[in-house]
């Protein structure tokens, strides 16, 4: 491979001479002095390669070291044995949900519904009172979520809206609890063995819950939820984006607003509400656009497509649906709050709107657009009395618009005449709701439709798994607000492990829970069970040491959102939606970055290689190189696996077969590599942290890698001895920097 190189280089030297020569010179050769020429310089080149680089004294000096070898490596290999370690762990985390999905459906069947419970009764343990100062409540700091915890039962969140409902329902003089949540808890209640044998079961599984179509939700194991002072908890689990997969199916949705003189004041302003939690509803598989009608009807933001996408393309900027990612839906947001009312409202207008623009998008969307599922218009009004009969039996005669449902919602204080708003929804398959104050939007929005576009309940038993994108993830960022550094000291004496607690982001595996039983009391969504995998534990399975500093790995999704990467980055809050950054967001923009997302999107296995920039030495350089991508489908999931180095970077490895630990001479000028090596630690590469890892695995006080450590501090001892280090200070930084980490390129 050094020979390689050289030639690489000396081709490039060789251009060099040649344009900066004497032009007279070079012109008058022919082509077989060329040729000599060129091969004089590729030789003067290998010398200067050998006298500078030292490679031949690298291979010597560890020749003589007793258990090293040299070893290629191959990227392809590296690439699929990832992907199968992803799996392994991911089906691991498939069989804990299924058993959990078992129970609380098998529950269902057995348990006989009570109209007579009472709040006592049901011994929930709502987590927001939970205190880990108390020693009553029996809290145990876990070493694997680094947080105290109660391994004998699980949690329960509950929404604002949704407690003061449990508490003091419609009827208020009666003073009665909400039978729903009463009777949701209690049979739901006997899944907490189920968690518990999993996570008894599994070192390596974190956070499982269960969201239930009522609002509330089950964490396993129980742990504080802790709120900020002077703040409102607004989590909902049932807007969340792990929920929202995996309750309803994809869709094509069109959202119709009244933007007539009749709504103006209060019930514009729920409207405008109302609208946006609809649209905080659907995930990243789904297709939406807003419209505004009064006599005419035009779309609320008709460039929300170019401003995501930078183009002003005709086509493109009329495309009437757009993917309900987090950055259409801020773009959304921003067109509903800029409308103003005024004019007479006509439904016929506006319905007739809607269904051409289906029409329009099945004939302009490309592939991969589209949810192909349900197509849905929801529309919001204050009430009317045109009833638009013909646009109906036109559109219901068409192949394409006749499965469309129409769902209505009649808002405002007083939203009168309503029976037309029924009767849409009635006779396309639709729902009715009603929505009179902006405190009941959030429960009236998610009851409206869920259960109508529910995945079908599995007749067969088989069902379906949703991996989300990767989020942040309410139960641990709730947790990093908790910690003592974040607090005054006489607020919090709380022990955390401050190491193991962060706001990184996680991804869900989800199934829904449905109701088995032959009397039903409810839809037959009960709700959504699921596990968190924290991106770090996905993050540990790369093959970080043999790739060295300058590559990495990383992971799309089927819609090409990233869920790792280097550079996606950490939320700012637990109530946000997934970040959706695309690959071609962080990766450069060149045509071969386009073709390697759509390959991988289609799950093949390849070897691409790219000239572009790489950012090395910790991002401290940016290098023009080539760049190797290889690539491979992870089994059983949505996900595609990548990774990511120089194409000169096919370095070798040294590897050392003695087990003891070798300390450098001076711990504080020695830098670590920042990887995984206990568990329970995060990476990092400042020198404290070496002292410590130094510490714990002396003592034994952690799970820990020893071999990838001892190999490493072996890299770090050995290097020092060898005779060119003065040398390649100087000239070799890059080479010295990637020894240092354990692999080198020659």
């Amino acid at each position: 491979m050094a020979g390689r190189g050289a030639c690489t280089t000396g081709f490039a030297v060789c251009i060099f001479l040649v344009t900066c020569g004497a032009t007279s010179r070079v012109m008058s050769l022919d082509s077989e002095s060329f040729s000599k020429l060129s091969n004089n310089i590729e030789s003067w080149i290998n010398g200067l390669h050998a006298m500078t680089s030292h490679a031949q004294v690298l291979k010597r000096d560890l020749s003589m070291e007793a258990g090293v070898s040299i070893e290629p490596v191959y990227p392809q290999d590296l690439v699929k044995k990832m992907a199968l370690n992803i799996k392994d762990l991911l089906n691991s985390k498939r069989h804990a949900l299924l058993r959990i999905v078992e129970h609380l459906e098998d529950a269902t069947t057995t348990y006989l519904w009570s109209d007579y419970l009472r709040l006592n009764t049901s011994h929930p343990l709502l987590m927001k009172d939970l205190d880990p100062n108390n020693s009553s409540h029996e809290m145990t700091l876990d070493d694997r979520l680094g947080v105290p915890v109660r391994y004998n039962i699980s949690g329960i969140h509950v929404p604002l809206e949704v407690y003061e409902g449990w508490l003091w329902p419609n009827i208020r003089e009666h003073r009665e609890q909400d039978p729903e949540i009463l009777n949701g808890l209690h049979w739901s209640a006997t899944v907490d063995r189920v968690f518990q044998e999993n996570f008894e079961g599994d070192s390596t599984l974190a956070w499982q819950y269960f969201g239930a179509q009522t609002g509330f939700m089950r964490v396993y194991p129980a742990t504080t939820w802790y709120v900020p002072p002077n703040l409102i908890d607004l989590y909902d689990a049932r807007l969340r984006p792990w929920y929202v997969q995996g309750s309803v199916s994809p869709k094509d949705m069109i959202i119709l607003m009244d933007r007539s003189g009749s709504v103006h004041g209060q019930t514009f302003t729920i409207m405008k509400w109302a609208v946006k939690t609809l649209i905080d509803t659907l995930g990243e598989n789904d297709f939406v656009n807003v419209a505004a009608f009064n006599s005419t009807t035009e779309w609320v933001n008709n460039c929300s497509y170019c401003e995501v996408n930078n183009t002003t393309d005709n086509l493109e900027c009329t495309q009437p649906l757009v993917q309900a990612s987090t950055t259409n839906k801020k773009l959304l947001f921003q067109a509903i709050d800029k409308l103003e009312d005024g004019g007479m409202a006509s439904y016929t207008n506006a319905l007739t709107f809607a269904y051409d623009a289906f029409k329009q998008f099945e004939g302009t969307r490309k592939e991969g657009e589209g949810a192909n599922c349900h197509k849905t218009i929801m529309l919001f009004s204050d009430g009317g009395t045109e009833w638009p009969e013909e646009v109906f039996k036109k559109f219901h005669a068409d192949n394409y618009t006749k499965s469309v449902r129409v769902f209505t919602y009649a808002v405002g204080p007083h939203p009168i005449p309503t029976a037309v708003l029924k009767q849409m929804a009635c006779s396309t398959g639709g729902k009715y709701s009603v929505i009179t104050t902006r405190s009941s939007v959030r429960t009236k929005i998610q009851e409206s439709y869920t259960s109508l576009l529910s995945p079908a309940q599995p007749l067969s038993g088989i069902h379906t798994d949703q991996y989300t994108t990767a989020y942040t993830s309410a139960v641990d960022y709730l947790q990093v607000l908790a910690r003592p550094q974040a607090l005054p000291l006489a607020e919090s004496m709380v022990t955390f492990d401050q190491e193991r607690v962060t706001e990184e982001l996680t991804v869900s595996l989800t199934r829904p829970v449905y109701n088995m039983s032959d009397y039903t009391n409810t839809s037959a969504l009960l709700g959504v069970a699921g596990i968190d995998v924290p991106i770090q534990t996905l993050k540990n399975l790369s093959p970080f040491e043999t790739l060295g500093p300058n590559g990495y790995a990383f992971i799309i999704n089927h819609n090409g959102f990233l869920v790792l990467h280097p550079k996606l980055r950490k939320q700012l809050s637990y109530l946000l939606g997934p970040p959706h950054i695309d690959l071609l967001d962080v990766e450069e923009d060149i045509l071969k970055t386009n073709i390697i997302r759509d390959t991988m999107i289609k799950g093949s296995i390849e070897n691409i290689q790219v000239l572009g920039k790489i950012s090395v030495d910790e991002a401290h350089r940016v290098l023009y190189d080539g760049i190797q991508f290889s690539f491979s489908p992870i089994p059983n999931t949505s996900y595609s696996l990548g990774l990511v180095n120089l194409k000169r970077s096919d370095h070798l490895v040294i590897r050392n077969q003695d087990n003891s630990l070798m300390i450098p001479p001076n711990i504080s000028t020695t830098v670590i590599a920042p990887w995984p090596y206990c568990r329970g630690q995060q990476a990092s590469s400042h020198t404290d942290h070496l002292t410590r890892l130094i510490r714990d695995i002396q003592n034994k006080k952690r799970t820990c890698k020893c071999i990838l450590f001892f190999n490493y501090m072996y890299s770090t001892v050995v290097f020092l001895k060898l005779e060119y280090v003065v040398l390649y200070s100087l000239l070799g930084i890059n080479l010295i920097y990637t020894f240092m980490y354990g692999t080198i390129m020659i």
